[in-house]
């Protein structure tokens, strides 16, 4: 069957669906298959010359497949199965992008983009994520994120709040500014940094290895935390000696003491020290000793706690959502000589304000407003205007719970920018236990860390490998590559959206990743926090 006839053979059969009694009630959204007929006519003039078996946009029989199977499926009201040809006829449409006129890709995207969103919105499928919210945090923490959390506590009384510590790495942030003073203070060179680090994780290596004989040799030891002890020999090799049980004393009454009635304070290793998690062990513990990078180590230890526990994963200094858009601010600052203001900028000044306002969280001073921003303490015109722009809202208008968080068929949140759709960030993940997808980031993070665990081995390397080991080394230290973004952040956590978008919906392998980043971003994304604040500019790990 050739596109022609395939388009006159539906044709016919949605003329004779519209001929049947309760047609409406028959199909769930009519205007669903006028959209399939006009995109369908139109993909069949674009490319009806163009033909070639080797091409996937332009085999005659993956076009006529797509558009027959969406109709049948509309027709059995399929829910998932009309989405998935959604999807596959978004994938076709980006790949015929040199056939087709700007306008009309962006009509037909945005078209299918709303039926998808009518279908998600209404599919019986979506349920509820379990009411945990969980956080997590390595060494010692800042007032500031302690605040975070109670202000999430606070407006989220029917969810269980969870703080997970390392209580075996509570001087990692001791170790962190040791390494950082070293590298970034000196002219210490690559290499000697690269040196440093491998100091660091060999003296953990070593160290590591006599403990676990001793304590085969002594079952009677109570649980000891090994890596503090580490941390704080090592450090007095370095000649830096550090009062190790009074500082984990000061740090383990700070964080109890933000224990209330519905936070509550775990070890993190109780999941992270399992038998079968000793693949992310070991990368967990390489990147606390080798780079320091406690980002690096949270990304392992946040996929554990989900895989474990269900629920919504929130790192510490992202707060909830402030539903204030700031229309006169915004044009007071263009017309004046704010206008050099980036929007990020003015919304990290309006959110301070804002959590200065709010009286549950009076932590910030008007001396930090513009702290680390492109605004001089005494421009105090603008912070006017947007204290008198708030003071005509309600408190309850500025800021809100969660409420019930749901997942359309059961499958994930991915935290999004609230105005960059295509960027997106691990911040938030709200998932179920056992997720799919959690599963498969965790591999493919594990199969990044294989490939430099076999650099890090290695007497004799490339040039491409050198070049990558040292970017990934360095990474907050002496460059801000991002690399650790790909390695354990975002990037395998988009990949891993991808495979299983793919997987659920039952997809060609081929499928385009823009197709499924354009589901993601609209049907699977998180923007009910706030990430504009002083902090989320640069990571609070690396600070």
């Amino acid at each position: 069957m050739c596109l022609e006839k395939l388009s006159l053979k539906l044709e016919d059969k949605v003329t004779w669906l519209k001929s049947l009694n309760g047609f409406e009630s028959v199909i769930n959204n009519p205007y669903e298959i006028d959209v399939v007929m006009k995109i369908l006519k139109y993909v069949h003039l674009c490319i009806v010359d163009n033909f070639s078996e080797s091409d996937i946009e332009n085999n005659e029989e993956y076009v006529i497949d797509i558009f027959y199977d969406l109709i049948d499926a509309i027709e059995k009201n399929e829910t998932k199965r009309v989405i998935s040809n959604f999807i596959s006829i978004d994938d076709l449409i980006c790949r015929i992008r040199p056939y087709l006129k700007p306008r009309k890709l962006r009509l037909y995207r945005k078209q299918i983009g709303l039926l998808i969103k009518n279908r998600m919105s209404n599919s019986q499928e979506e349920k509820n994520i379990e009411k945990k919210i969980h956080f997590l945090w390595i060494g010692d923490m800042p007032e500031t994120y302690i605040k975070n959390i109670q202000l999430w506590s606070e407006l989220n009384k029917n969810y269980k709040i969870t703080l997970w510590l390392d209580f075996d790495t509570l001087l990692a942030g001791h170790l962190y500014k040791y390494k950082s003073g070293k590298i970034k203070n000196t002219d210490l060179s690559n290499k000697d940094s690269i040196n440093l680090h491998k100091e660091c994780f060999n003296f953990y290596k070593s160290k590591s290895k006599s403990k676990s004989k001793s304590k085969s040799k002594s079952k009677s030891k109570s649980k000891s935390c090994i890596n503090d002890k580490i941390i704080s020999n090592y450090l007095k090799q370095t000649s830096l000696l550090i009062e190790r049980k009074k500082i984990i004393k000061r740090i383990k009454d700070h964080f109890l003491n933000i224990s209330n009635d519905n936070i509550f304070i775990r070890d993190v290793n109780d999941i992270i020290k399992k038998e079968n998690y000793m693949a992310e062990r070991n990368i967990y513990n390489f990147e606390v000793f080798y780079r320091t990078n406690l980002a690096a180590a949270s990304d392992i230890a946040r996929l554990l706690i989900l895989k474990e526990e269900g629920g919504i994963y929130i790192d510490v200094d992202t707060i909830p959502k402030l539903n204030v858009k700031l229309r006169n601010a915004k044009s007071f600052a263009k017309k004046s000589k704010f206008y050099s203001l980036d929007l990020e900028t003015l919304d990290v000044l309006k959110n301070k304000i804002i959590l200065n306002e709010l009286s549950e969280y009076n932590v910030l001073s008007k001396s930090n407003w513009g702290k680390g921003l492109c605004i001089e303490e005494s421009d105090d015109i603008l912070v006017s205007k947007i204290k008198d722009y708030m003071s005509k809202l309600d408190k309850r208008e500025i800021i809100t719970g969660l409420g019930d968080v749901y997942l359309p068929f059961g499958l994930f949140l991915i935290s999004r920018h609230k105005n960059k759709k295509k960027i997106f960030f691990n911040n938030v993940i709200a998932t179920n236990t056992e997720s799919i997808l959690i599963k498969e980031c965790l591999n493919l993070i594990k199969d990044n860390y294989r490939n430099i665990f076999g650099i890090f081995k290695k007497n004799i390397i490339s040039n491409d490998e050198k070049d990558f080991f040292e970017n990934y080394s360095l990474d907050g230290y002496k460059n801000d590559s991002r690399i650790t973004l790909n390695i354990s952040g975002p990037g395998p956590l988009l990949n891993a959206a991808h495979f299983f978008i793919v997987k659920y919906f039952e997809l060609p392998n081929y499928i385009l990743q823009e197709s499924t980043i354009e589901l993601l971003s609209n049907h699977l994304s998180f923007t009910e926090q706030t990430i504009e604040t002083e902090h989320s500019l640069k990571s609070s790990w690396m600070l």
